[in-house]
Order: structure tokens, then sequence, then C-alpha cells
């Protein structure tokens, strides 16, 4: 019985002693050990342990985004919008065990926005282009930022036809919405924000995006 309690409390210790070094590696500064387990430590922060500074940022988040999906079939016939965020951000409040599905949706948002921002500053567009590209938005791009833009693209259509689309559909339209928050020193004056939308064109349901 006694070995048993050791080993469990030696297991502990060592679990525990695994935990805070990579909690320390995940919080360190770059360096050779951290890129060289990057991965070790990531899949093991992730997302339980995800570390959150935005808890002790002077000011609150200023953008909430949102992901919307409607689809069409093969007689034309367009359904509404379905909202496929609310859902996952439902589970994730009530769920005291976080599993990665329930970043999922947020996850395929941000990389899509990242990679058009990528292609903006690299071209030096205009703020005003749309946010989803067009082909003659793209043409000037670097073959490595295009072809990450248009992954990105299809992985937010398929996490929106997987999660809100409907059965037979054809083609689906994403929309993201974006609420961009009065600053916290404001919000007592100036209401509830701007609400803002952009909506793709109609993408195949399935396969390549051309």
């Amino acid at each position: 019985m006694m070995s048993i309690k050791l080993a469990a409390t030696a297991g502990g210790l060592g679990l525990l002693g695994f935990h805070l070094a990579m909690t320390a590696l995940h919080v360190a500064p770059v360096n050779p050990l951290k890129v060289e387990h990057e991965r070790l430590v990531s899949s093991w922060i992730g997302p339980v342990f995800e570390q959150n500074w935005k808890l002790f940022a002077p000011d609150p988040i200023a953008i909430d985004q949102g992901l919307l999906v409607r689809s069409r079939d093969a007689a034309g016939s367009e359904g509404a919008f379905v909202d496929v965020t609310t859902p996952f951000l439902e589970k994730k409040h009530h769920n005291l065990l976080p599993t990665r599905e329930g970043y999922q949706v947020s996850g395929v948002v941000t990389r899509f926005i990242d990679a058009r921002q990528t292609i903006v500053d690299a071209l030096g567009l205009d703020e005003t282009v749309p946010v989803f590209l067009g082909p003659d938005d793209l043409v000037d791009a670097a073959e490595a930022d295009r072809r990450t833009y248009e992954e990105a693209l299809l992985d937010l259509r398929d996490t929106a036809r997987h999660h809100g689309g409907e059965p037979g559909a054809t083609h689906v339209q994403v929309r993201l919405v974006q609420h961009t928050f009065p600053r916290y020193s404001d919000r007592m004056s100036t209401g509830l924000g701007e609400i803002t939308h952009a909506t793709s064109p109609w993408l195949p349901a399935d396969g390549p995006l051309a």
C-alpha cells in the first residue's frame, strides 16, 4: 500500500514538474530549446492551459468576430444565414474541461483575417479593398501568401459548411461579422460600438474553390 502511495506521489510530482517546464518554455522568449520543442509545448499547453494575458491588459478586448453561413441548392434556392459562432461560444462557456473543438471557429476566422492582412500589407493595398479578396487583388501577391490565403479561405468555408450548412447544398456563402467595441472609458457615452460585416461570393460547397 505504501509503495502505491509513493508511486502515485512520484508520478504526480513528475507530472507537475513536466507541466511547469512546458509552461516555462511556453512563456519564455524565443530560444533554441523552445524552438526545438515547440510542437510538444503547443500540444501540451493548448487549449486547457493556454496563457491569455488579456486578463491583465489595461484595456478590454476591442473586437469580437463572428461567422455566419448560408446555403444554396442545385435548384438555386437560397437559405437564411445561420450563426456558426454562438453555439461554440455557449459550449465553451459551459464546459469546465474545454477541448480544441471550442476554438475551431475562432481559429479559422483569425487565420483567414491574418492571411488577408499579410497580402494587404505586402502589396500596400488600401484598407478599403474587400475583406474577401478577388482575383485582381491577388494577382500580384507572392505565391506563398496567395496559397496561404486560399487555404485559409478553404478552411473557413469547410468549417462554416460543416457546422451550419444545409445538407445537399451545392454552394455556400460565408459572412464575417465584426463588432468593434468603444474603448472602456467611452462606453458610457458611445453605446455599443460599431458592427460591420463582409460577405464572400458564393463558393462551391465541396472541393477546390475554383
